[in-house]
């Protein structure tokens, strides 16, 4: 089978590899979409695995099945999330499933951007696969785990309806926050970005105010827009040091930050520790989704409730996945790039 084999953010080859065999317990799923996420552009964090192949945002038919798996049957339509927590441990016992030693261990084999993927055993048992109702296209599919992070991050900060939410960063997980915040009745959304492209996207996502943070002083907008009071939640999305230093001073007293963007090992920050304590800020992080966020997305998606499919920008074939790649870093006039393996 055909798979595309990243060795770095500008070399992703066509190669050939064998299709993927399966035991009595797993399954295999043709792969009709797969989404380039921002983290598979991360080169710091994948280049030292390189090769391999990457794409964890799958929606595909069940091509062929194990005799003994249940609840699935050939031609099912199916979303999968590479990685699953056990359901079992402390972490997952107290709803932090990401933190489940098990999230940082599993993974489907090879990866999104080829025809086929091997789904193990764990996947089936612990909710990692979720049939696709036939209302959800296969594009619209893929955006079920990229969204599933998203409601876990939004449930991390226990968002309260009609209140007010800043976004900083207007990628497609800052669209995907207002989209969702939205969805869930926050009051005022606020979102930034340094591209015009993307504030026009978040205008269209349902943000009430957009900020082009390369001409104006963020804190100053959100204040003015706010009282003076600041906002009750920001979400930081992307991972620039500027923006933690935006969201101390744009969230009011008592308010909440969420970490949702990643920065590079060894990112040092220095603020003020005194207005922090001061103003009683909850500071929070955030990290991948676990299936009971998947379901969530999907539902969603499914009720129309989260649109997703007008963001996506371009569909290439899997020989382009190289061109998807750098459409995505750059991301001058593109959102969503979704990979055709079978094309």
């Amino acid at each position: 089978m055909r798979v595309s084999m990243y060795y770095n953010n500008s070399d992703l080859r066509l190669e050939e590899t064998q299709k993927p065999s399966i035991f009595d317990d797993e399954i295999l799923i043709k792969i009709i979409s797969s989404g380039i996420c921002g983290s598979d552009v991360m080169e710091w964090y994948r280049i030292k695995k390189a090769p391999l192949v990457l794409g964890h945002e799958i929606s595909g038919d069940i091509v062929k099945i194990g005799k003994d798996v249940k609840n699935f049957k050939l031609g099912d339509r199916v979303v999968a999330t590479h990685h699953v927590p056990c359901n079992n441990c402390e972490y997952c016992q107290r709803g932090q499933h990401s933190l489940c030693h098990s999230i940082h261990n599993t993974k489907y084999y090879p990866g999104g951007f080829s025809e086929f993927v091997r789904l193990p055993a764990v996947n089936l048992e612990k909710g990692g696969v979720i049939k696709l109702p036939d209302s959800v296209s296969y594009d619209d599919g893929s955006f079920v785990e990229p969204l599933g992070c998203v409601v876990r991050g939004l449930r991390e900060l226990d968002l309260k309806p009609s209140r007010s939410i800043l976004v900083l960063g207007s990628g497609l997980s800052g669209q995907l926050v207002i989209r969702n915040a939205k969805a869930y009745g926050a009051g005022k959304i606020i979102a930034t970005d340094l591209s015009q492209y993307r504030l026009d996207f978040a205008k269209k996502s349902g943000a009430d105010l957009v900020i082009d943070a390369a001409k104006d002083d963020v804190i100053k907008k959100v204040l003015a827009e706010t009282d003076g009071k600041g906002v009750d939640y920001v979400v930081i999305t992307a991972g620039a040091k500027i923006l933690f230093e935006q969201a101390m001073h744009a969230v009011k007293n008592g308010g909440k930050v969420l970490l949702y963007g990643i920065m590079a090992p060894g990112t040092i920050i220095d603020f003020d520790i005194f207005p922090f304590w001061q103003k009683q800020i909850q500071l929070l992080s955030t990290y991948a989704a676990a299936p009971i966020d998947l379901t969530e997305a999907l539902e969603l998606i499914r009720a129309k409730r989260v649109r997703v499919s007008d963001l996506i920008t371009h569909r290439l074939a899997l020989a382009e996945t190289g061109k998807g790649f750098e459409l995505t870093v750059n991301a001058d006039d593109s959102m969503k790039v979704i990979i055709e393996p079978q094309k």
